[in-house]
């Protein structure tokens, strides 16, 4: 697979993910439940018909509700990087978090300035960079700006506290719980997209 291709993947891997951590969207879970939850995030050359983990079962709007909020209240796992690493300070992240939005001159929604360190906020600058490596490499253009603009954002970032993240979810959540499985898969791909990255950076001397 070429890189352009490695990166479109990513991208199309990680907006699914954003998605499974946002609010419950009947949209998008009835497209998903009855799948294992390694068909919708693994690293690609991991990927196998059917994909690994337990299999998403179908509920009702209101069940998928009550195990999100169960999940991820303020009081459990907030789904806020801030939150997980606390003794850093929140305001001192925030301000990282807005330098990268604002280099590739991205601006957060009137209804999303208070998550700019959302989970799927961060989930979905990191597909933006990935979609714009794509392209740039598929036009021939240098793509490795935004290699490594993902690199550096999982280094100084979800790398950091995605850790966490899986832990208390582990911890409040019961093995057979969705968002146990994602937690962990999530956890995996980025550690492995970021290897990606770090071994393609090399290759090319950046």
């Amino acid at each position: 697979m070429s890189a352009a291709a490695e990166a479109g993947e990513a991208g199309i891997d990680l907006l699914r993910i954003a998605r499974a951590f946002d609010f419950p969207r009947p949209e998008f879970w009835e497209q998903v439940e009855g799948r294992a939850v390694g068909e919708l995030i693994e690293p690609a050359e991991a990927k196998q018909p059917g994909g690994a983990g337990h299999v998403i079962p179908r509920r009702t709007q209101a069940e998928r509700e009550d195990e999100y909020q169960d999940a991820f209240d303020i009081d459990g796992t907030p789904l806020y990087e801030g939150f997980h690493r606390g003794a850093e300070g929140r305001e001192g992240i925030l301000e990282d978090v807005m330098r990268f939005y604002a280099f590739f001159d991205l601006r957060l929604s009137e209804n999303q300035r208070d998550y700019p360190d959302h989970l799927v906020t961060e989930l979905e600058f990191l597909a933006f960079l990935a979609m714009q490596e794509a392209n740039a490499g598929a036009q021939g253009k240098d793509h490795r700006p935004f290699q490594r603009a993902q690199r550096d954002f999982i280094a100084r970032h979800l790398g950091i506290w995605l850790p966490s993240l899986k832990r208390r979810v582990a911890e409040r959540c019961p093995a057979s719980s969705v968002y146990s499985g994602l937690a962990a898969a999530l956890h995996e791909f980025v550690q492995s997209r970021h290897q990606w990255l770090e071994k393609e950076l090399e290759g090319g001397m950046s």
